[in-house]
């Protein structure tokens, strides 16, 4: 009766009370999430022991003064409470922390507990002991059981039914007690996710980065914690230096122990960690050698270098190994791209294993994830065809060689069928756009850069040796439809000097941009394609001043400007260009070639707020990348480090907090919703609403080909909204090549060896099974949405006159009165 008392206390002291409060104790929001958390499935356990009350107390009456067979009683309710039991044991840690937190953060439930303390319903017990109530009495069950069965043995009959049936009953609470373990675990490092989230401090590395570990996610996992030891680099001495070292299912930190009370109450004392080494992302992380010896604590040697193989050895108490550390290593690759190594060491032999074991589990996990939650397939266009020499240093070979140079730009374009085409330091290569091995060298030129197709002039530009040339599209890739085209091509610039172009469209119209350097000036040319002059195999030139040498008769002028810096690349936007130079960025109107510099930095601003500084400081000292929209009134600048929001007039916003890479992109790619930073070893990819890193691709040698930019006659516009662009991918079409080495980088053809080079298109993907999102196909078991009551098999009071009672009726009596009462239900 005390067990069904203490449930039905939840519900009228504590339930009740806090939905019906005249002046919301909890605001009404999040009032019954709160309740789900902290009681969940309360109701079910109190249904299913209120009829097992009614039911012995039924018994009891029938069977007065004696009391005979219950295990029928107990095996009904054990099999009507399996789902009960175990989804409110499991969701205990969480039910407990919740009501801690509000607990802690909210005055005005603080006051209502110690009031519900002094109800004299409660009898002066606390919320947790009625929380709690259920995971004690589950355990306790067994033993009452073991009791009544030890009597049974001692005055009752041998044939007594209840010796035979109290095992079952038992053996299905030990099964139930241990199937809630797992789940009990899973919810405690849950528990411990979110403890993080308030103990975790961020230090020298800034708040953003305890956000972007995203501990709050639902299906985040604290796979293993411990203690491990390191010893400062360059240390001789024997001073060792005692870290905490979270893994979890996204990133590996280590964090040192800072206690901010030095109470004396163990409870009042607060722990912090703080962060001392760069949270590193697992696709990063690598593991090397779990096989060194130990050695001594008072050591002098230079720890983390050389070491012995200890394969075959078994540590024993011999050797003192409560005095002995356990080195393990651990390398990575980004944070500034040099990566590095970490020697860790271990307190015990078994301890350094278990990291072993977690470390390669979590790495298998993170792998699993991101191959269902693919951002981007990666789609091949060349296979087998572009071969570097194996010494970078080698002389250009001229004839026959079979080597192609490195890959350097490449664009999809379409001519009646889809076709792609490559450059590379010897020509242009083109082929169909979906058969890797179908591309044909059409181009004999050396030292090439860039390409571009203006599909509806059929023109082809190629920036070749600092030449800016166009091509008849027809005397590339013939058709055999059209008249003989000119094969000959025409040159755009006078010499060899132009550094960069681009294509873009500009309030409707294509225009082709480039650019060239004259000592610190940055000079551009915008030309304007002219429809239909493409087909016309005019042979006549004519001046057109100093800049062109000569007259093109595919293209006419549009505008010439400079701005007195040094240019690295162009963004087309709506109605102006965005120039990316070596300082920051420049906008540029066209029409009237006025611009101004971003970022902006306010004096004032800076003045009053010293990270301000900081931030202008590391933006006039970084390499701009990139400029992308994010929202209607803002944009992303990315630097070579880290990415900036700022508002539509370029002052910082979004708390004028940086956002930091992994590692130090060379360039940066944007197919919205997704921003692409690409490195040699990895791609970072983020969401450029919020800048989280959703996935990191790593590889060999990887390098941007095709940003997405060009003259494709079917442009898409992709335009975010007030709030962004969301989840969602609009166009499926792909925007973005990259070039890499094969994992068996060496390819043969012929008699030479060489390096290979794989050119891909990445083409977003539809997520239907991520298990990120969908928590079916997620191990914990426990982790689904707030299950509607659980309804029990109807069951009326089980009386005498019940079929199954009725086989034993009037055989066995006189013990009753030394059973113990299960009146306490």
């Amino acid at each position: 009766m005390e067990y069904v008392a203490d449930l039905e206390t939840i519900e009228n002291v504590f339930v009740t009370s806090l939905r019906e409060a005249d002046v919301p104790i909890i605001e009404r929001s999040r009032l019954e999430i709160f309740l789900d958390d902290a009681f969940h499935n309360y109701r079910s356990l109190l249904e299913v022991h209120q009829r097992l009350l009614e039911n012995l107390e039924a018994r009891q009456l029938e069977q007065h003064p004696n009391f005979g067979m219950i295990s029928d009683l107990i095996l009904d309710a054990a099999l009507n409470w399996q789902e009960a039991y175990m989804e409110y044991i499991t969701h205990y840690p969480i039910a407990k922390y919740k009501v801690e937190e509000e607990k802690a953060r909210n005055p005005r439930f603080e006051a209502f507990l110690s009031a519900c303390q002094k109800n004299p319903m409660t009898n002066r017990q606390d919320i947790q002991h009625f929380i709690h109530r259920p995971v004690a009495r589950l355990l306790r069950y067994n033993l009452l059981l073991q009791d009544i069965l030890k009597r049974l043995k001692q005055v009752g009959p041998e044939t007594h039914p209840d010796i035979e049936t109290i095992p079952q009953v038992k053996e299905l609470v030990d099964v139930l007690a241990k199937a809630t373990q797992k789940g009990v675990a899973v919810n405690e490092a849950k528990v411990q996710l979110w403890r993080l989230q308030h103990t975790l401090d961020g230090s020298k590395f800034g708040p953003r980065t305890i956000k972007d570990l995203d501990l709050l996610n639902p299906m985040r996992e604290l796979i293993y914690e411990g203690k491990v030891f390191r010893q400062p680099e360059g240390t001789i001495s024997s001073t060792w230096v005692e870290l905490n070292a979270f893994l979890l299912d996204n990133y590996f930190i280590i964090a040192k122990t800072e206690k901010s009370s030095k109470s004396s109450r163990r409870e009042d004392r607060q722990i912090r960690y703080l962060i001392n080494r760069r949270p590193i992302p697992l696709e990063l992380l690598s593991l090397g050698n779990f096989s060194e010896a130990p050695r001594p604590r008072t050591s002098g040697k230079l720890f983390g270098v050389g070491g012995t193989s200890h394969e075959a050895e078994t540590p024993g108490v011999d050797q003192n190994e409560s005095r002995l550390l356990w080195p393990f290593t651990i390398s990575f690759i980004g944070q500034g791209q040099l990566g590095g190594q970490y020697t860790l060491w271990a307190d015990s032999y078994a301890k350094r294993t278990e990291w072993q074991e977690k470390l390669q589990h979590a790495k298998v996990l993170r792998t699993e994830v991101n191959d269902a939650g693919k951002v981007f397939e990666m789609t091949p266009l060349s296979l087998d065809t572009f071969l570097m020499p194996p010494n970078y240093a080698a002389p250009r070979s001229d004839g026959d060689s079979p080597f192609t140079g490195r890959v350097t730009c490449s664009t999809p374009f379409i001519d009646g069928r889809s076709l792609v085409a490559v450059g590379c330091e010897e020509g242009v290569w083109i082929g169909l756009r979906h058969e890797p091995r179908s591309l044909r060298k059409v181009l004999h030129v050396k030292a090439v850069t860039n390409i571009a197709v203006l599909e509806e002039f059929g023109i082809v530009l190629v920036l070749q040796d600092k030449s800016l040339l166009a091509y008849h599209l027809e005397a590339l890739v013939p058709s055999g439809a059209a008249s003989q085209a000119r094969a000959a091509p025409q040159r755009l610039s006078p010499g060899k000097d132009i550094n960069y172009f681009t294509v873009g469209q500009l309030s409707g119209r294509t225009l082709v941009l480039y650019m060239k350097r004259k000592g610190y000036e940055s000079v551009f040319r915008v030309l304007e394609p002219v429809l239909g002059r493409a087909t016309e195999d005019t042979r006549q030139r004519r001046p057109f001043g100093s800049f062109l040498g000569q007259r093109s008769e595919w293209f006419r002028h549009y505008k010439d400007f400079f701005i007195p810096t040094e240019a690295l690349s162009v963004h087309f936007l709506k109605h102006k260009l965005a120039i990316v130079c070596a300082k920051g960025f420049e906008i540029m109107d066209l029409t009237d070639l006025k611009g101004g510099s971003i970022p902006i930095f306010d004096s004032a601003k800076v003045r009053d707020r010293p990270s301000m500084a900081d931030l202008q400081k590391r933006c006039d000292t970084a390499k701009p990348l990139g400029m992308f929209r994010s929202t209607e009134t803002e944009f992303l600048l990315c630097y070579d480090s880290f990415g900036l929001y700022v508002d539509r007039h370029g002052e910082p916003n979004r708390d004028c907090q940086a956002i930091e890479w992994e590692g130090h992109p060379e360039s940066v790619a944007f197919h919205p919703p997704y921003l692409l930073l690409i490195s040699a070893p990895f791609v970072e990819i983020r969401h450029i609403d919020t800048a989280k890193l959703l996935q990191i691709y790593t590889g060999s040698d990887i390098r941007l080909t095709w940003d997405g930019t060009g003259g494709q006659a079917r442009q898409i516009a992709d335009n975010p909204g007030p709030k962004g662009y969301g989840d969602e991918v609009r166009s499926q079409e792909p925007r973005i090549h990259i070039c890499q080495r094969p994992e068996d980088g060496r390819r043969t053809r012929g008699t030479a060896q060489g390096i290979g080079q794989n050119v891909f298109e990445l083409t977003p993907t539809v997520q239907l099974n991520n298990p990120l999102l969908n928590p079916v196909h997620n191990h914990d078991s426990n982790y689904f949405p707030p299950a509607p009551m659980i309804s029990h098999r109807p069951s009326s009071v089980i009386t005498s006159s019940s079929e199954f009672y009725q086989s034993y009726a009037g055989q066995y009596s006189g013990y009753g009165e030394r059973e113990p009462s299960w009146n306490g239900q």
